[in-house]
């Protein structure tokens, strides 16, 4: 009982240490995969149009409102992630060239919902973490996460079990 006490007051400190930090609203971890496509998509970028024959998958773990209640914009330092979507255990982005993914390299990684102020995750990102970048299908890309997260998700997962 005095372990559970004693974890229970830890997890507190760090609410009062990250106050920027929802509970309702955070994301435990994220993986990097590297998807191939089924069939080639073409990209608009600027001027021109790129195809793609696969695209990598930043995957984020996370407790997210249902989609029709919460509007969310994903970054990655000053860069918004337009190209996202949901799985049935967090959300997802798309970045289509490795040296785009490489430049984004130890940036945090924020949110905002309802068109609020941008909260930072306490995340940076190192998609270097993850390579050589495990090849997926399309299938199999959505599939729940790897167990890599960050010592601040496991804090905030203790809590949810502690209720």
């Amino acid at each position: 009982m005095l372990k559970r006490d004693l974890l229970y007051v830890l997890v507190l400190a760090s609410l009062f240490i990250f106050p920027q930090l929802s509970a309702a609203q955070i994301i435990y971890g994220y993986d990097v995969v590297q998807v191939k496509l089924k069939s080639p998509v073409t990209v608009r970028e600027g001027e021109s149009s790129h195809i793609y024959n696969d695209v990598f998958l930043v995957r984020l773990r996370g407790d997210f409102p249902p989609h029709d209640k919460t509007a969310f914009e994903f970054f990655i330092g000053p860069n918004q992630m337009v190209d996202w979507g949901r799985m049935k255990d967090g959300v997802y982005f798309k970045i289509y060239r490795e040296d785009r993914l490489r430049s984004l390299s130890g940036m945090p990684i924020m949110y905002r919902s309802n068109h609020s102020d941008i909260v930072n995750s306490g995340m940076t990102f190192v998609p270097e973490e993850f390579t050589p970048f495990k090849i997926v299908s399309e299938t199999e890309a959505f599939e729940p996460l790897s167990r890599k997260t960050n010592h601040l998700g496991l804090v905030f997962l203790l809590l949810r079990l502690l209720r």
